[in-house]
């Protein structure tokens, strides 16, 4: 009994370790696809970018990268809230 609720326990923890991680990822998305698109890609993080890759917020092709159909919606949301936030200020 014991040993299964340390395993509950430390997968709680890391999956309160990824959200928060997803989370960071996501709050960076916005500025991280703004260097992309001025061709800066080289003042993100490699870390970064193999995340936003397993996250299929971006993609390789041809030796760029691009945003994906989830990458997209993602960015849209995060402009989205920003205007928001500067109606209501």
């Amino acid at each position: 009994m014991d040993a299964m609720k340390r395993s509950r326990s430390n997968t709680k923890s890391r999956s309160t370790a990824i959200a928060a991680k997803v989370d960071l990822l996501r709050k960076a998305f916005r500025w991280s696809v703004d260097m992309l698109r001025q061709r800066q890609a080289n003042l993100l993080l490699p870390a970064s970018i193999e995340a936003y890759v397993e996250l299929d917020w971006l993609s390789w092709e041809g030796g760029s990268l691009k945003l994906t159909t989830v990458g997209e919606n993602i960015y849209a949301q995060l402009r989205n809230e920003a205007a928001a936030g500067l109606a209501s200020a």
